[in-house]
């Protein structure tokens, strides 16, 4: 039977140790590869086989709600937020809800531990941690005690990774790293030319100017955000 803290162990057997990547490498997270959101899904789905998504934009959707900012200048937990929270529970930044750029674990304790640039992930006292961008939610997947068989109810099944095929429209079209042509491409795949055949994993994003985007797969391999107009579904 899986808990909450066999998940927080598995968090805490990586600390230091992963290299950062966007790459299709991020779900090799116990083989020294992760970025924020990779880790806290491999974590918790081998820690107790609930599945809490893919990346920040499908993860902030799932789970239950434990509070919700409304401060756009807030970047921090207070010590009145720890007091809400429980070992496990997710806290997610971004410029809005729509566009959440970077998740935490909680890991109890008044301790935070989450994947930035370079190694990680890395623990940090929850209240001195501050991101660039606004504190969005913090969400809850499981109660604190409770025990999941790992393998049942809520895994990554097969047919969730990929909702349907698509087919580029278009050359030399990049592959971003978030909704809108404002962020960078993914560095370590080539545009994608008319023919190409992607998974898209989840539906449309919007960016900032309201243009709709995919979540897609490419290859078994790369991770990122394409124009919806630019996929056609097979």
């Amino acid at each position: 039977m899986g808990s909450i803290s066999e998940v927080s162990a598995l968090i805490r057997s990586r600390e230091g140790k992963n290299s950062y990547t966007q790459s299709y490498l991020r779900d090799r997270v116990f083989d020294g590869y992760s970025d924020c959101s990779s880790l806290v899904w491999k974590c918790y789905e081998r820690g107790m086989g609930l599945f809490v998504g893919t990346w920040t934009g499908e993860q902030i959707d799932r789970g239950t709600l434990v509070f919700k900012n409304t401060d756009t200048q807030k970047k921090s937990l207070a010590e009145s937020d720890l007091a809400l929270m429980q070992e496990g529970d997710l806290v997610f930044w971004g410029p809005s809800r729509g566009d959440s750029r970077h998740v935490e674990y909680y890991m109890g304790n008044g301790e935070l531990s989450g994947h930035g640039a370079g190694l990680g992930p890395v623990r940090k006292r929850a209240v001195d941690y501050r991101h660039r961008y606004q504190l969005l939610e913090v969400r809850r997947y499981a109660k604190k005690g409770s025990t999941t068989k790992p393998g049942a109810g809520g895994s990554d099944p097969a047919d969730r990774r990929r909702l349907f095929i698509g087919r580029c429209v278009a050359d030399d079209v990049n592959v971003r790293a978030w909704a809108g042509t404002q962020y960078d491409t993914i560095k370590s795949w080539p545009k994608l030319n008319a023919g190409d055949l992607v998974d898209v994993i989840d539906y449309t994003q919007k960016d900032i100017e309201g243009m709709d985007w995919y979540y897609v797969q490419i290859a078994d391999k790369y991770y990122g955000f394409v124009r919806s107009d630019l996929i056609l579904k097979v």
